[in-house]
């Protein structure tokens, strides 16, 4: 399969503009040949329908993924095993209620499974669904998304889709014992157990507000909790971690808190979202993400807080380069948060690993175009 890449330019359309980032995304990413062109492939069918027709840099608050309203998000794991490109994306596009998002968001999923040759694991999804998706339409008040479906493609040429689920409905008891549910399903009665104790130290402060369902080759092999913390305190996150990821030691957490507060995690509410993974085959592990879509802030100063993390993490800065200027040759802005969405740190076996969520450039304009809040180089700044 041969994917033709246009150029990105006024003449080219959204949906063009997507799969030129989404290639120059993949060579950052390390990932080569075949594996590249279904990269390509892959983004266009989670994506392309949602930035067909609009100015998808200006999709007003359309799709949550990014704070920008764009609706794809491109990711690097930096620190984590083989070479891999990531991508998320929004169904349906501006003006749909949030039923139909919802129900665009499983035919999206449907699509993916059916390009893979997996659609023998939609009975477990179902399942799944079954539980951790609200009985009526009422629920959906005053969601920003429902689904959202995202692919990962390793240069070995596997790939992995990730279905992220809304659970801001229903009350917190409710939550707790739904999420128990799905843990179960996934990852099964250990785990399960592992999460009655992360749950204890759930409260209005620290509740739950998302999964996400890793689908491969086998089924679902991950269940991911994500958690909001109101107030990002210490106290209320070291607790949660631990009590589940027992060989998350508060060592480890306290380092983990340490380099999220180098990312300016910790200085405004709503910007610290623990996670906890669970599988089958492995010790639960433990991550922390931070919204920097949130700080008052600009890329500028973003991209310099990203670059010291990974200096003092001991990570390759080097890619992280080739990334961001794979998402836009244009300067990183001066006066906003616009291309740096999220980062989230975990350590994984003594290692650490920080993954990058951003969100790429896709608007229109003549060659050479620039855009007036705009610094210098990304690569120059330090």
């Amino acid at each position: 399969m041969v994917i033709q890449v246009a150029p990105h330019g006024s003449s080219a359309t959204a949906r063009d503009r997507l799969r030129a980032v989404a290639h120059r995304v993949g060579v950052a990413s390390g990932i080569r040949s075949e594996a590249l062109s279904r990269f390509v492939a892959l983004t266009d069918l989670v994506a392309g329908e949602a930035v067909t027709g609009v100015d998808a840099a200006r999709t007003s608050t359309y799709s949550a993924i990014n704070g920008t309203g764009v609706p794809v998000q491109f990711s690097l794991a930096i620190g984590a095993g083989p070479a891999a490109a990531r991508v998320l994306g929004e169904a349906g596009w501006p003006g749909l209620t949030m039923k139909e998002r919802l129900l665009r968001g499983g035919r999206q999923l449907l699509a993916v499974l059916e390009s893979l040759g997996q659609l023998r694991h939609v009975p477990a999804i179902d399942h799944l669904l079954a539980v951790l998706l609200p009985p009526t339409v009422a629920h959906l008040d005053g969601w920003t998304g429902a689904v959202w479906c995202g692919v990962v493609v390793l240069d070995t040429g596997e790939v992995g889709t990730r279905l992220y689920i809304n659970q801001r409905w229903g009350a917190l008891t409710d939550r707790i014992v739904r999420l128990r549910s799905a843990v179960l399903q996934v990852a099964g009665e250990s785990a399960a157990e592992q999460w009655e104790m992360a749950s204890r130290f759930v409260s209005v402060d620290l509740n739950p507000y998302g999964v996400a369902l890793d689908i491969g080759s086998t089924g679902v092999a991950r269940i991911k909790v994500y958690a909001a913390s109101r107030e990002p305190r210490t106290a209320a996150i070291v607790p949660y971690l631990t009590a589940a990821a027992a060989h998350c030691h508060l060592a480890t957490c306290d380092d983990l808190i340490a380099a999220c507060q180098a990312l300016g995690g910790w200085s405004r509410p709503r910007m610290v979202m623990p996670c906890l993974e669970f599988t089958r085959s492995a010790p639960v592990r433990a991550k922390i993400d931070v919204a920097l879509c949130t700080l008052p802030s600009s890329d500028v100063h973003v991209n310099e807080m990203l670059r010291r993390t990974l200096h003092v993490l001991a990570l390759p800065l080097h890619r992280y380069d080739e990334f961001l200027q794979a998402l836009s040759p244009l300067p990183l802005a001066l006066r906003r948060v616009e291309r740096l969405q999220y980062a989230s740190i975990g350590v994984h076996q003594d290692r650490h690993e920080l993954t990058v969520y951003a969100s790429p450039d896709l608007e229109s304009r003549s060659a050479g175009g620039m855009r007036r809040d705009s610094a210098c180089s990304t690569c120059a700044v330090v």
